[in-house]
């Protein structure tokens, strides 16, 4: 038998002490007297004591405790940190030494609030007979330098509780989950005066309606919005970000049902990002394109299978009729667009990056064998079958013409994939006529 209860039940124990003490002090009591058992206890013990330390002495009157724990945090600060106190703080006198905490006591930490802050900035700061003016002056360093410890250490907060100055200016924003629609989210969200940027992580997909308002409440000054996994607010909210300049869409599996866009209207948007998202309908994208105003530069998304004709030329003719500025995109290709495609490079002059993959009845039928193919023994001959037919690729020699005759003054780079068909003459030709052009880059797979 082991002389040893396992960490986990440890934990289990001294949680349950903490539930049956009867006051603060009985309960640290209770908890500190297992520092001492040997390792794993104390161990076990420091996590759940620095979970929550300052419930664990009496703001007021414990002063013992507070000047014990102030030191202890004191400790934690990165020697740059320390070497910022001793240097810009005036006749500080409290003691700054290169001795380590034991244990990584920052990172327990759930709960911090500026209340404790500036408690433990007073607990050090009225060590030395400071003059008010030299008080504030070092206090306010002290301080900056523990929000700096606190929010680089601190990485699961449960409750923050942050300086109104510092609530209401924040520009850049991470939620990450977003998988409850939190109150104190959406409180955090409507009180800023400038955010610019959000991301929002959500694996369920759960649909935030609360955090959803709260972003309409920044639509003056919201200008990217990141979605990772899953879109987790209404799309009625996306309709109400007007000022919306970039919208990337990173879903977590192919097949994330994304139909609820052909509802969004977002007329400054210049980014349109949507990556790893299968089987979803070409005329959802020309749907969306075709509610912006002429501020497109950038469209990448990716769609399996691949789109019908019917598909790609209400496509090409939204980005004609509606992305004059567009500089990087990404387009499908089969030879009955060709003057589409002819129609595009001559109205969309800011090209810089485009993409052409060649969709033909190669491209299809390799599709077609991939989907339905559920036997292994069939690999061969359907490989065999879709491997044949040389002249079912597109004409690569007709593009190479195009490009010639019509090419993007700003373009630096052009990459050709899927199904084609060139000589190695027709190349050699097409490649010399972008000879001392520079900045170019060509790129085939």
């Amino acid at each position: 038998m082991t002389p040893f209860l396992p960490s986990d039940c440890l934990r289990e124990i001294f949680e349950h002490m903490q539930g049956i003490s009867g006051s603060q002090r009985e309960e640290r009591e209770s908890l500190l007297s297992c520092l001492l058992v040997n390792r794993l206890w104390c161990e076990t013990t420091i996590e759940i004591l620095w979970r929550n330390p300052w419930r664990l002495g009496n703001f007021y009157t414990d002063e013992s405790y507070w000047i014990s724990l102030s030191k202890t945090i004191f400790l934690c600060f990165s020697e740059e940190q320390r070497d910022v106190i001793k240097k810009d703080c005036i006749n500080f006198k409290s003691s700054i030494t290169k001795q380590q905490p034991l244990f990584n006591y920052i990172s327990y930490i759930q709960y911090l609030s500026n209340e404790h802050i500036v408690k433990i900035v007073e607990t050090l700061t009225n060590e030395n007979n400071f003059s008010a003016i030299l008080w504030n002056y070092n206090a306010n360093i002290i301080e900056n330098e523990l929000w700096k410890l606190f929010m680089s250490k601190c990485s699961c907060v449960k409750y923050l509780e942050l300086p109104t100055q510092v609530c209401r200016n924040i520009k850049k924003m991470v939620i990450n989950p977003c998988g409850d629609d939190n109150e104190g989210l959406e409180a955090l969200i409507s009180l800023q005066n400038n955010l610019q940027q959000v991301k929002l992580c959500s694996i369920e997909g759960d649909s935030c309606e609360k955090i959803g308002k709260a972003l309409e409440t920044q639509s003056k000054s919201l200008i990217s919005i990141i979605f990772e996994f899953c879109i987790c607010v209404p799309v009625t909210t996306l309709c109400n970000l007007t000022e919306l300049k970039s919208l990337r869409i990173l879903v977590k599996d192919i097949d994330t049902d994304l139909e609820d866009l052909i509802c969004a209207e977002l007329p400054k948007l210049e980014i349109l990002e949507i990556i790893n998202s299968a089987y979803q309908p070409l005329d959802l994208y020309t749907s969306l394109i075709q509610t912006t105003h002429g501020f497109l530069r950038k469209i990448h998304f990716g769609t399996a299978p691949h789109p019908s004709e019917g598909e790609l030329k209400p496509y090409i003719n939204s980005i004609i009729n509606f992305c004059p500025n567009i500089e990087d995109i990404i387009l499908w290709y089969i030879e009955e667009i060709y003057d589409d495609l002819e129609q595009l490079l001559s109205s969309c002059r800011n090209i810089k990056y485009l993409g052409l993959e060649a969709l033909s009845t190669f491209s299809n039928l390799e599709e077609s064998w991939w989907d339905d193919n559920d036997d292994d023994d069939d690999y061969d001959d359907n490989q065999e079958n879709v491997d044949i037919d040389y002249n079912l690729a597109c004409d690569g020699a007709s593009i190479f013409d195009l490009f010639i005759k019509k090419f993007p003054c700003n373009l630096v780079q052009l990459t050709l994939s899927g199904s084609w068909r060139f000589s190695a003459l027709e190349l050699e030709t097409f490649l010399k006529s972008w000879k001392g052009i520079q900045n170019f880059n060509w790129q085939s797979g």
